[in-house]
């Protein structure tokens, strides 16, 4: 068999990546004159390894690069090294990362080191904060420094990297390809509002912004809401973080509507935000996920990089002090907005315009 023209290492290593890449991927495979392979870092191990099991995938390379307590810079600095190995090793024609996380930032640098063009799949968010999120922002920033090819998912994103000063013809508006996972995983973004389960409320909360001191206090704001409204059920979703999984084991006592899930599938996941009343979160692609479907959201942070939702009506900006963050989930709570999906993030064929764009 012939090598297939063009070579193409997929770089992901946390959950986020694997659904949003996995897509992409899938789209590349489609083509006779592409060959791909998925590089995976390892930064979300188990939970990780489970997402690309949802999507059929497998790594084809598979990094072991971490380690109990490292600082970032360590973690940054592993990554980048065993990338540049793989890199180097057989040179690819192009590397693909997404987002902001370590992995995205270390393959895009050990990409330039290599001199191998590099693109940036979910390109252009910002909050203008340096620290918020942290480290997030500097890295995407940094990133889009280091890129080739900006894949933006909203026409904002695509007009805040020309204001930027980026080439306007290798910025690319394309749509979210976290719309296309959920279109492989339910098959419709359209859910009939009879799935919603009465009174469900899904709560997940693991930024780390909040695991230095202000996880347990809005947690305690959550039992405190869900100790008032007995008519609820409160899912509070444990992410794999110890330091989420330690706040969680301190909740003095628990209300008997408040159940505590261990980590899902992303189909799972996915299925369950669908079905969901309320959702309380601070995680930004669950941000995204929830407008697609429709969920009326409690964003728990002080700025957001997916305002879009926030503009339509759907989503709030709840901040991270337990006085306002409590005012606004009770609110919502008692009076959430209708159920409708906001269309911002695109119409699920994220992935086969980035396949289009590459090679046109």
């Amino acid at each position: 068999m012939m090598p297939a023209k063009h070579q193409i290492d997929v770089v992901m290593g946390t959950r986020p990546e694997v659904i949003k890449l996995a897509p992409v991927v899938i789209a590349l495979r489609r083509r006779p004159d592409v060959g791909v392979r998925v590089v995976f870092t390892g930064q979300h191990a188990d939970i990780g390894t489970q997402a690309l099991q949802d999507f059929g995938l497998s790594p084809d390379i598979a990094l072991e690069t971490m380690a109990a307590g490292q600082s970032l810079s360590l973690l940054l600095a592993r990554l980048v090294a065993a990338l540049g190995e793989v890199f180097a090793g057989r040179k690819p024609g192009l590397v693909i990362g997404q987002g902001d996380s370590s992995s995205a930032f270390a393959a895009a640098i050990a990409a330039h080191h290599e001199r191998v063009p590099f693109a940036h799949v979910e390109a252009g968010l910002r909050t203008h904060l340096l620290h918020l999120p942290f480290p997030e922002e500097g890295y995407r920033r940094a990133i889009s420094a280091l890129s080739s090819h900006h894949f933006a998912p909203t026409p904002a994103s695509a007009r805040q990297l020309v204001a930027e000063g980026h080439d306007p013809s290798a910025v690319h508006h394309v749509g979210n390809t976290v719309v296309d996972a959920q279109r492989l995983v339910l098959g419709t973004l359209r859910v009939p509002m009879a799935a919603v389960t009465p009174g469900r409320v899904l709560v997940t909360l693991h930024r780390r912004e909040l695991l230095a001191e202000g996880l347990a206090a809005l947690l305690d704001v959550v039992i405190a809401a869900a100790r008032e409204r007995p008519h609820l059920n409160f899912c509070l979703l444990r992410h794999p973080n110890p330091a989420v999984s330690g706040a969680l084991a301190q909740l003095a006592s628990i209300p008997a509507n408040v159940t505590i899930l261990g980590p899902q599938s992303h189909g799972d996941l996915t299925r369950c935000l669908a079905e969901t009343l309320l959702l309380v979160t601070d995680s930004g692609g669950l941000q995204e996920e929830a407008a697609c479907l429709g969920i009326p959201t409690v964003v728990a942070r002080e700025v957001t990089d997916r305002p879009e939702p926030i503009a339509d009506g759907l989503a709030v900006l709840a901040g991270t002090h337990p006085g306002p963050f409590g005012d606004t989930l009770r609110k919502w709570l008692d009076h959430p907005p209708p159920r409708r999906s906001v269309a911002a993030f695109g119409d699920g064929r994220a992935s086969e315009r980035i396949a289009a764009r590459l090679f046109c």
